[in-house]
């Protein structure tokens, strides 16, 4: 990307860190309010890292008529301006845990992704995740993949277990609809979190199998699991140094985007906070300002002729969702543009009734 007043500063603060800055640099220097025109120079188009794998979705750029997709390759967009943006944000692929007694490196309000399988449960700290984006992990003998999006605040937990094949995942660099676009070292085909499967490669129109996860306040997690594990301090040759601060501060703080989406919904801001849930072929978000402001006790809901209850806890800034039974149910807590672009059939709870 070409820009007339970058900050030599800010550049060498991303060399420095280690860090895939790329994208937040093209924020601070370029931002666009939601909805607007977005006029920002697009970077070139550069040839693909070289792959070996047949029909590899990397080779798009260069070859897109020979790459299987069931997206427009023109929503493909570069998050890192490099040519070659392929692990630029490195995935965790060889996860290090602590004790939850000894997780000093976490705060008690800060905010983790919990992933419970029977009964093991570990946290994943969002301001580690920002680093990383994907941990690709094993849990009650079950290979999983914890998913963040810091762009759509969109924490997923996926099955690695795909078509028959244990497969690990790194960041391509690439964006689809604002969301991170995740890739498979084995078939190297582009992955959408927030729409749960292959869309770019060999694998085009795979679907991902999602399994229940929640964000919640380390303390929260503490409390309920004393036996658990959390994601340590030193992860991919890193140290808790070079984990000290989000540098996706700014961004939050911004009611515009750093990457425009195709389609918006004025019933709530771009970065409101909701819970979406999406079964029986049906999809519904609620706003988690509206929830908050709900009695205690759960809410009952249905969604795709499917009974849920939601169960808010004002403490540790919580949202479970379950069946009649009782049972954890996939659900996704992000920001409202995320949401909506994925899912613009949704009903909405808590927004203004016009759009």
């Amino acid at each position: 990307m070409t820009t007339q007043h970058p900050t030599s500063r800010l550049r060498a603060c991303a060399l420095r860190t280690g860090l895939a800055l790329g994208a937040l640099l093209a924020w601070l220097l370029t931002a666009v309010g939601c909805g607007g025109s977005d006029d920002r120079p697009r970077p070139t188009a550069a040839p693909s890292p070289p792959t070996n794998v047949e029909g590899s979705a990397f080779r798009f750029l260069v070859d897109p008529e020979g790459v299987r997709h069931d997206i427009p390759l023109e929503d493909v967009k570069r998050g890192i301006s490099v040519p070659n943006p392929r692990d630029k944000i490195p995935a965790i692929l060889a996860p290090r845990f602590v004790p939850v007694g000894g997780a000093e490196h976490v705060g008690a309000q800060e905010r983790v992704i919990v992933v419970e399988v029977g009964a093991e449960a570990r946290a994943y700290p969002l301001r580690i995740l920002d680093a990383h984006e994907l941990v690709n992990d094993v849990l009650g003998g079950e290979p999983l993949l914890v998913t963040w999006c810091p762009l759509c605040r969109s924490a997923m937990v996926f099955e690695r277990r795909v078509a028959g094949v244990v497969r690990t995942f790194g960041v391509s660099g690439f964006l689809y609809r604002s969301d991170v676009l995740m890739y498979d070292h084995q078939s190297e085909s582009f992955w959408s979190q927030i729409a749960g499967r292959a869309v770019l490669g060999p694998l085009s129109g795979t679907p991902l199998v999602e399994r229940p996860a929640r964000l919640t306040a380390f303390a929260a997690f503490r409390a309920e699991h004393p036996e658990g594990q959390v994601l340590g301090p030193e992860q991919e040759g890193r140290s808790s140094a070079d984990y000290r601060r989000s540098h996706y501060d700014d961004y939050h703080a911004r009611p515009g985007l750093m990457f425009q989406v195709d389609a918006y919904d004025r019933r709530l801001g771009l970065k409101e906070e909701v819970l979406g849930v999406a079964v029986g072929g049906a999809a519904h978000a609620w706003s988690l300002a509206w929830l908050r402001a709900q009695p205690s006790g759960p809410v009952e809901v249905v969604v795709g002729a499917q009974a849920l209850r939601l169960l808010w806890d004002g403490a540790a800034d919580e949202v479970r969702v379950t069946d009649a039974a009782g049972n954890a149910v996939a659900h996704l807590r992000c920001y409202w543009f995320a949401w909506y672009a994925f899912h613009q059939d949704t009903g909405l709870t808590g927004g203004a009734s016009t759009r």
